[in-house]
């Protein structure tokens, strides 16, 4: 596969369902009505997944170093051929550790940083916060369903929202750029 086909591929959006979404803030109006706003992200199996389907599960590694004790940088690295010749190309980024499983959440995101540098899940940056509302239990079929954990007053809510929907330009089959 040529480099600027892979590349190309690599950028592609995720399907909607690979997308997560984080509750970056939450709180409740002066009403009683619950909210919370939500970032999306990509989780790194997807990344794992997008990069075998791309690149052959031959073409490309990670590889994690440690700068400081509670810091981590993740490189991957690419095959690119080029007739006989073969090329190896690296992008790297870090992450400090995470406050739930410190270590292996410093690894994840490391590698979700590294992954943006190859442009895998890019134009999530693009997309604006959302803000949503729970529903009032939880769904029988939670698969159109995000669950969060909030604090409220000092107090740990399980909450079920509806899943974001993603702009006509976030989704698979698209032009993203």
């Amino acid at each position: 596969m040529a480099t600027k086909e892979i590349m190309v591929k690599l950028k592609d959006p995720f399907d909607p369902f690979d997308i997560e979404w984080r509750v970056q803030s939450a709180g409740e109006t002066k009403h009683g009505k619950l909210w919370a706003i939500v970032v999306p992200y990509v989780e790194n199996r997807a990344i794992q997944e997008r990069l075998d389907n791309v690149c052959g599960v031959d073409g490309w590694y990670n590889k994690y170093e440690y700068p400081t004790e509670k810091s981590v940088i993740c490189g991957i690295s690419i095959k690119f051929q080029d007739g006989q010749n073969t090329n190896w190309i690296t992008k790297w980024d870090g992450a400090g550790e995470t406050a739930i499983e410190a270590v292996k959440g410093g690894l994840s995101n490391a590698m979700k940083r590294a992954a943006v540098q190859w442009g895998i899940g890019r134009y999530l940056y693009k997309l604006e916060a959302v803000i949503i509302t729970p529903v009032d239990k939880q769904p029988a079929d939670t698969s159109d369903y995000i669950m969060a954990q909030v604090k409220l007053n000092n107090v740990k809510k399980r909450l079920w929202f509806k899943r974001p929907k993603l702009p006509v330009w976030a989704l698979p089959g698209t032009d993203n750029e």
